[in-house]
């Protein structure tokens, strides 16, 4: 049994009750109704409902700085049956406040935020190795990870990590064109407002105000801030928040088939889908390059 598992069955019912009557108090809680209401009555609703709602001292919490990635490592899960193998590569990014999370989400459109990205339009368009290739940039209160993505065939998980790799490192190491910059900004400009089309989905934005510290006018300026962006700033922020070279692969499928293939990138630890640890395998000794 890990570390983890242990842990959670050390934790009772009564950790659980003690844990939501520190944290789940009004002074730690907001409120979003978005609708044709009334601002007057919705407060009047919300008075009756929580009446007996009483505040208490919320302990302020602290998280350790989290560990920073000396070189890149795979971890295979094995699922013998799979005939696919689903890979997944990143690494620990930035938080959703920082300032450069825009700059980074116009390099993200590049490199794989849609199907017109360089991702997709290789690994799908052009060798045909997987149904979509994507890339993403997390949105948490604390740092969140980056991460690059796709669902392949077994026989071809070589060449479509080949292809990660290749498109990882080029979004670092050069200046992205300024048609690619152009469309991306489209992209994400132009798709913004069919994210306010319902009342759930502006509620969900005004929440994230909150819950990401964000000024109350984020959204009113959110558009032209990612047409502001340059494709120098764009590359420097792919530069600052992407790391191909310390990235953790996790592959999940058929280890006999994919481990290999694999140790290219690095050290691979194959464990189980219980989590348990099977195998360990050093990274391959790779030709020197002539």
């Amino acid at each position: 049994m890990d570390t983890t598992e242990a842990a959670l069955e050390r934790i009772s019912r009564r950790d659980l009750q003690s844990w939501h009557r520190t944290h789940f108090v009004p002074n730690n809680a907001f409120l979003v109704a978005v609708g044709d209401v009334e601002p007057a009555a919705v407060q009047s609703a919300a008075e009756r409902a929580f009446r007996g709602w009483r505040r208490r001292d919320v302990p302020e919490t602290t998280y350790p700085a989290p560990p920073e990635r000396a070189r890149r490592e795979v971890l295979v899960v094995d699922r013998p049956q799979s005939v696919q193998s689903v890979i997944y590569v990143g690494n620990l990014a930035l938080e959703r406040r920082n300032p450069d999370f825009v700059r980074l989400q116009v390099a993200n459109q590049v490199l794989g935020g849609s199907a017109a990205s360089r991702l997709f339009m290789d690994l799908r368009e052009q060798r045909s190795l997987t149904y979509g290739a994507y890339s993403q940039v997390g949105e948490r209160a604390q740092v969140a990870p980056f991460v690059a993505f796709a669902a392949v065939r077994n026989e071809v998980t070589q060449e479509a990590m080949a292809g990660f790799v290749e498109h990882l490192d080029r979004i670092v190491a050069e200046q992205p064109p300024q048609d690619e910059v152009g469309d991306a900004q489209s992209y994400l400009s132009d798709s913004f407002p069919l994210q306010i089309e319902t009342a759930g989905r502006v509620a969900s934005m005004v929440e994230e105000l909150r819950i990401y510290d964000l000024p109350d006018d984020y959204w009113d300026g959110y558009r032209s801030a990612i047409r502001e962006v340059t494709a120098e700033q764009a590359h420097a922020a792919a530069e600052q928040y992407i790391h191909p070279d310390r990235a953790i692969i996790v592959a999940v499928g058929k280890a006999a088939d994919i481990v290999e293939p694999l140790r290219r990138y690095g050290p691979v630890r194959v464990i189980d889908t219980e989590g348990n640890e099977v195998e360990t395998f050093p990274a391959a000794e790779l030709p020197a390059a002539e």
